[in-house]
């Protein structure tokens, strides 16, 4: 089997000193997210997710104003064991990736009645941040479009809720190939494709590369306040976000 680490030998031999990966997760351990994992997940994002994602940035979020609302997102996404941690094994095995991963379905109501999705889900235990209002309130703007524009033979669909690599591990493809990953054991599941709110232009640009299509967006110009400001003025250039989905091709429709 050929491997990064053969490829690399060979190349270094023919006196190419660069470095390739053809899957940069090799280099890596990727393990299944458990429920003991809950702190370290969220350790994880209180170091590095708080303050790169542009929309916390945007707003200045807290740990201590968040602290719920990421709590259970983790939770969300620990339930079906559809997500993943990469850590290095050179560095003591520390966390340097995650994705995190929600399964929604069409036409299951919550007890308040609102349809299905994950913002709705979470919004129950963060109503006390009003900065998390903020977020919540343009992702469930996004998300809620998601049942209207998705084929109609379309039923259950796995959700990206966090995707995030540590700034240390940045450009090394890592991202994309968690979005990649194991994608056939979704289909125990039900799932007939992928969904998210892509909101940062990185990630937005991420998507568009690997074939997912663009089915809505809410630009921050159009998104204001009460007092008619615009909510969201991302510092690293970020200026809408977007509702990306792609539909798996050899998985049977749910009947």
């Amino acid at each position: 089997m050929i491997n990064n680490t053969n490829i690399n030998s060979l190349l270094k031999a023919n006196g190419d000193t660069n470095i390739y990966c053809l899957n940069p997760l090799t280099l890596f351990n990727i393990q299944k997210a458990q429920q003991t994992d809950l702190n370290e997940i969220l350790e994880f994002i209180f170091a590095d997710f708080l303050f790169t994602e542009p929309l916390n940035d945007s707003l200045g979020l807290t740990r201590l104003e968040s602290e719920k609302f990421f709590e259970s997102l983790v939770t969300i996404s620990l339930k079906k064991g559809l997500s993943y941690l990469v850590k290095d094994p050179n560095s003591n095995n520390k966390l340097i990736a995650i994705r995190l991963t929600s399964i929604i379905k069409r036409n299951k109501k919550h007890e308040n009645g609102e349809i299905n999705g994950v913002m709705n889900e979470s919004n129950l235990y963060a109503k006390e941040s009003l900065n998390v209002q903020k977020i919540i309130g343009i992702l469930n703007a996004v998300e809620s479009k998601t049942w209207d524009l998705v084929p109609s033979t379309i039923n259950c669909l796995a959700s990206w809720l966090i995707i995030s690599v540590s700034s240390d591990y940045k450009r090394r493809g890592i991202a994309e190939a968690l979005l990649n990953y194991n994608l056939e054991e979704m289909e125990k599941f039900g799932c007939q494709g992928l969904i998210t709110e892509a909101s940062a232009f990185n990630s937005q640009k991420l998507f568009q590369k690997m074939g997912y299509s663009r089915l809505f967006e809410i630009k921050h110009s159009d998104w204001k306040g009460e007092d008619g400001k615009q909510i969201f003025n991302c510092k690293d250039g970020t200026d809408k976000i977007t509702l990306e989905f792609k539909q798996f091709k050899n998985i049977k429709e749910l009947i």
